[in-house]
Parts: C-alpha cells; sequence; structure tokens
C-alpha cells in the first residue's frame, strides 16, 4: 500500500475541518446549557453611611457563602450606589449575601469589621424585583 504525504494531508485537513465546523454546531444543538447564558439578575441599589455620613470613595460588595464577589460598585459622594454584577449586566442573581465595605485610598474611615463579608455581620436576601438596601455602618 503506498500512502503518500499529500493524500494524508488531505485525509487530516477533512478531518480537522469537520471537527472545526461541526463541534460548534454539536454543541448547539445538543442537550448541553447555554455557557454563554447569564442568569437573570436582579437590580440593587442604595446607601451606605457611616455614622450618618455618606461613605464616599469606598466599594460595598455582595459576596456568596464562599467569599467570592458576586457583585460591587463604588459608593458615590451622596454614599448612593448602583450595584454592577461580576458577569455581565446591573445587580446579582437572586439569593442571600455576605456584604462588606472597603475604603479607596482617602476615602472614609471604615470599621475594619466591615472591610470583610466574614466580619461584617451584614447579610442581605436580593429579591428577583427592585431592591434597596441601604447601610449605616457604625
Amino acid at each position: 500500500m503506498n500512502l503518500h504525504l499529500h493524500d494524508l494531508r488531505k485525509s487530516f485537513a477533512w478531518i480537522t475541518g469537520g471537527a472545526i465546523l461541526l463541534g460548534p454546531m454539536a454543541l448547539a444543538f445538543g442537550q448541553y446549557p447555554d455557557p454563554w447564558a447569564v442568569e437573570a439578575l436582579a437590580p440593587v441599589s442604595g446607601h451606605v453611611t457611616i455614622g450618618g455620613q455618606p461613605a464616599h470613595d469606598s466599594i460595598i460588595c455582595f459576596d456568596t457563602d464562599g467569599g467570592v464577589h458576586s457583585g460591587f460598585c463604588s459608593v458615590w459622594p451622596d454614599g448612593s450606589y448602583q450595584l454592577a454584577a461580576v458577569c455581565l449586566g446591573s445587580g446579582v442573581p437572586p439569593g442571600r449575601y455576605k456584604v462588606h465595605v472597603y475604603p479607596r485610598p482617602g476615602g472614609p474611615d471604615v470599621p475594619k469589621k466591615y472591610q470583610q463579608s466574614e466580619t461584617s455581620g451584614v447579610e442581605v436576601d436580593v429579591a428577583p424585583d427592585w431592591n434597596a438596601f441601604d447601610l449605616d455602618l457604625r
């Protein structure tokens, strides 16, 4: 049997081309979940104050039990915030979150207790619709 390099290259090209073209189609029409699907996000906003004063120049984070940031955002000069999801969109998936706030350089004096989700003691339940959480850290 004579096997020429050109014949082998043509066969390899057909196999590779078929895999490249048919692979995504198999995934698209298969029973696998869409890897690009984004969970329904619930909008979250509110105000953060420290002793009644706006917690400007700080960042508020909503974490899951494992300490993973699900959403975060800057706190504006008036103390307001509008949460952005770590994935795509504005808000976080509905569920229970531990909240912590930490200052940016030059920001307010956020008590150490509130700078980590494990020690803040602040937990919120985010509902599927609009959510507003005002926090006064003391």
